[in-house]
């Protein structure tokens, strides 16, 4: 994983009275993916930041996607009712690409996060394709089910935000969820692992040209749906409402069609396909 200075410019500490990041992702009155910019603040990362950290003085997050549109890491977000089932076939479709992935319980314990690591720097649009191939797979072998608890991936933009930073991730093993046995890392029965550092130091990094090699493939098997930029403005919305990255938007048809069975046909493709659009 990245040295400590890599992301150095890139470490939010929530240091009010209150638990982990309750103003970030519990708000009810605001949106709770903002963060308020008004009572954020940024530190040096420190060895005793990290500490306070781990023994629960304040939460540390980190903006994965650096000034560069690199990143060391994938995230992705899994917090529904059916999160546990549907990061277990991610994550079996990891195994079968030979992607190394861990996956953490969240703060709540409602959900969970996958982490990919890679050894090196690696284009944020590379690591995103690659989320995006491994969830259209999994997708593929669930046919309708779907993975109705995905819900995003850190880094979750293609690009630097201009005169931002991107998305903020809480980052793992903070004390007071970790009390309850939340905001850790998980075996495949959900288990919390009984030496949290030594599974970290086993997990594998995986090499960018790899993750390339992924990608190229599902690009090329047409297992591959462009991964659409996250916007503040859209941020919410249905993904399949969207359109995908740095594409034009869809062109609208006024009836009548020509040919019935055409239009059904169309219509059931959206609606299979529509989970293959992943809100990034």
């Amino acid at each position: 994983m990245p040295s400590v200075g890599e992301h150095r410019r890139a470490i939010w500490v929530h240091a009010q009275g209150r638990s982990g990041l309750e103003g970030l992702l519990r708000a009810k009155d605001e949106d709770r993916k903002k963060v308020d910019r008004q009572t954020r603040k940024f530190r040096p990362l420190t060895d005793e930041v990290v500490r306070g950290h781990l023994v629960g003085d304040h939460t540390m997050g980190v903006y994965p996607l650096l000034q560069d549109e690199t990143c060391w890491f994938l995230a992705v977000d899994f917090d529904k009712k059916t999160w546990q089932r549907d990061a277990t076939a991610f994550l079996a479709v990891c195994s079968e690409l030979n992607v190394p992935a861990a996956l953490e319980r969240s703060r709540s314990g409602n959900g969970g996060h996958v982490w990919i690591f890679f050894d090196q720097a690696i284009p944020a649009t590379t690591a995103r394709k690659l989320g995006c191939a491994i969830l259209t797979r999994a997708m593929e072998s669930r046919h309708q089910l779907g993975l109705d608890s995905y819900d995003r991936f850190f880094p979750n933009q293609d690009t630097m935000p201009k005169g931002g930073l991107g998305n903020l991730i809480a980052l793992p093993l903070q004390k007071l969820p970790r009390a309850d046995g939340n905001s850790v890392f998980v075996d495949a029965e959900f288990r919390p692992y009984s030496d949290q550092w030594a599974f970290l130091a086993s997990v594998k990094r995986m090499p960018i040209a790899a993750a390339e090699a992924v990608v190229l493939v599902a690009q090329r098997s047409g297992d591959l749906v462009g991964v659409r930029i996250s916007s503040a403005e859209d941020d919410g919305q249905d993904a399949w409402t969207l359109p995908p990255s740095e594409s034009e938007q869809s062109v609208q048809y006024q009836a009548p069609f020509r040919c019935r069975s055409k239009l059904f046909v169309a219509t059931s493709c959206i609606s299979k396909r529509r989970i293959f659009l992943p809100r990034c």
